[in-house]
């Protein structure tokens, strides 16, 4: 799928009119958010992160944002007239929402992306952390509003999940399940203990909160070893790209900001993705789809890049793709949907999401 995009020949214009479409799912997401937030206040809420509606775990949310606060940022510098202030509201909302969970990594997530980003593109990153620090204010102030202010007029009390209270509950867990992931490792080095297997070790969770270890664990030491040196290597080569094409001054000032955002972006993630499930969420899955596909087009648009015929490697692997597939539904949606052969969960975790249990094939 991500080759799927990198080939379409996206151009940067398109970002802008994508971003608006998110913009305004997210206005009626929001507005949808407020008749949550109205059953909160009369329930006195001792966890507001929880207010986030639609989703079981706040943190699939926060996945989101890692890909979508680091690019929502070029609307309010590309927007005119009526539409400028409008601009403002989906990041804003974003950092509404961020305060509203709590979460403690993506804020972390993105101050480093932040930092390199400004290091690595500093006119550029001048301008885009301008317009992320104006709506953080806006953000701020709507949650000092409605989930500080409010409840306590109310005399409901402050909000006890704040993230300054959680500043100080320690790594929650993490360093447990990073530890029984290196055990699961140990027990299979080369190939690991299989795809989505981690949820079988006992911890209660489907992944150990970061990818790296995940890898590890899941596809073994080789697997895992090429997965980071191919992220890194792509990651500098686009890094190093997009440096060499504002130096050459090859694109215009509007390019250089979409492609400098999309670089914050995918930072973002693989920062957060060392500390929580980023990359095994279904709509965050969609998202980096979308924007590492966007990333290697405008790259290989700048660098002359021209498909080669299809060679009778890559017909072989396109064949063993096509057998994955295949064995994919056999045993996941035809034994389960058709012959109810497969279980919908595991017996000790009914309440996991479904999308980590589909990859337990050993019982």
């Amino acid at each position: 799928m991500t080759i799927m995009v990198s080939i379409s020949r996206s151009n940067e214009q398109l970002i802008i009119p994508w971003l608006w479409g998110i913009s305004i799912g997210l206005l009626f997401y929001t507005i949808g958010y407020f008749f949550q937030y109205i059953l909160y206040l009369q329930f006195k809420p001792k966890a507001w992160m929880y207010s986030i509606h639609e989703y079981s775990n706040p943190r699939t949310f926060n996945h989101v944002q890692g890909w979508l606060i680091p690019l929502l940022a070029l609307l309010p510098l590309f927007a005119k007239g009526v539409f400028k202030r409008l601009s403002w509201f989906g990041l804003s909302v974003l950092y509404f929402y961020l305060l509203v969970t709590s979460v403690r990594g993506l804020p972390l997530a993105l101050i480093a992306s932040a930092f390199i980003t400004l290091l690595a593109f500093k006119p550029q990153a001048k301008l885009l952390l301008k317009v992320h620090a104006k709506a953080f204010v806006f953000g701020g102030l709507a949650y000092l509003l409605l989930i500080q202010l409010v409840p306590l007029l109310l005399g409901h009390g402050l909000s006890d999940e704040s993230i300054l209270h959680r500043l100080d509950s320690g790594s929650s867990g993490r360093l447990h399940l990073w530890q029984v992931a290196l055990d699961a490792f140990k027990k299979s080095p080369w190939l690991g203990i299989g795809p989505q297997h981690y949820i079988t070790e006992g911890t209660g969770f489907g992944s150990p909160h970061n990818i790296v270890l995940q890898w590890l664990s899941e596809w073994g030491g080789p697997a895992a070893l090429l997965m980071v040196g191919l992220s890194v290597y792509g990651g500098v080569r686009y890094l190093l790209g997009v440096r060499q094409r504002i130096a050459g001054e090859t694109i215009s000032d509007h390019s250089a900001l979409v492609q400098v955002a999309i670089f914050m972006s995918l930072l973002t993630s693989g920062i957060y993705a060392q500390l929580s499930g980023v990359f095994i969420t279904p709509l965050s899955q969609v998202l980096l789809v979308v924007i590492v596909g966007s990333a290697i087009s405008f790259h290989n648009q700048e660098v002359g890049v021209v498909r080669a015929p299809l060679h009778w490697l890559e017909k072989i692997l396109w064949a063993v793709l096509l057998l994955f597939l295949l064995v994919t539904f056999y045993w996941v949606f035809y034994k389960e949907f058709y012959l109810g052969e497969y279980d919908l969960y595991l017996l000790w975790e009914m309440n996991a999401p479904r999308f980590w249990l589909n990859g337990d094939f050993t019982r």
